[in-house]
């Protein structure tokens, strides 16, 4: 009959104790990296998916009338970029207005900015500001709360985490198309064009 001394019970119960730990911490860091990978997205920190594309991840912001991305680029990127409140696409987007716009390639990412506000000469200036200082803008005569009001469809890049964006295909910033509402519980919406508002920006890889 095999008999255990004291020491060897002990030794044995330290190796269980030790390994039990291990397995319980390993599993409180995956519930923080969790953790920290998600407040990443609510705070619109970027970490690139995948550097040789452009990838994109909404920053949250206070203002009802403005919308902020961070954007990586790949090095020697250039984006097309456009403003519309008319004839908006329920799919793709318009031709785009701005060419050529180039943004540095920082690891995480530049912060774009598109906004709605006052313009003293003409109604409204939507603008979309791009982080090595380049703006593009547009003026509108209406007032922006119709932007706001009523029924519409949304749509905004980067709102559920990182997105990786193809090269020459839009990437819709923000879409904001707006119809009529039928009744208290439903709405139809135009499968052709509509008002509303509607930022995008087209990554092409420079010439």
């Amino acid at each position: 009959m095999q008999r255990y001394s004291l020491r060897t019970t002990l030794v044995a119960i330290g190796v269980i104790a030790l390994s039990l730990g291990i397995v319980l911490l390993q599993i409180r860091n995956s519930g923080l990296r969790r953790e920290v990978e998600m407040l990443r997205a609510e705070m619109g920190f970027l970490v690139p998916v995948d550097v040789s594309r452009v990838n994109v991840i909404e920053v949250p912001t206070t203002d009802q009338f403005s919308w902020s991305w961070r954007v990586f680029a790949p090095p020697g990127t250039q984006f097309d970029a456009g403003i519309v409140t008319e004839d908006i696409p329920k799919r793709g987007a318009p031709s785009a207005s701005f060419l050529g716009i180039e943004i540095p390639s920082e690891p995480n990412g530049v912060l774009i900015t598109a906004s709605v506000t006052n313009d003293l000469d003409a109604g409204y200036m939507l603008q979309i500001n791009f982080g090595n200082g380049n703006t593009v803008r547009d003026r509108i005569s209406l007032s922006r709360e119709e932007f706001i009001n009523g029924s519409a469809s949304l749509e905004t890049a980067g709102r559920s985490g990182p997105q990786v964006c193809k090269f020459d295909e839009p990437i819709i910033l923000h879409r904001r198309r707006l119809y009529e509402q039928t009744s208290p519980t439903t709405h139809s919406e135009p499968e052709g064009v509509s008002r509303g508002l509607m930022f995008w920006i087209t990554p092409k890889k420079k010439p």
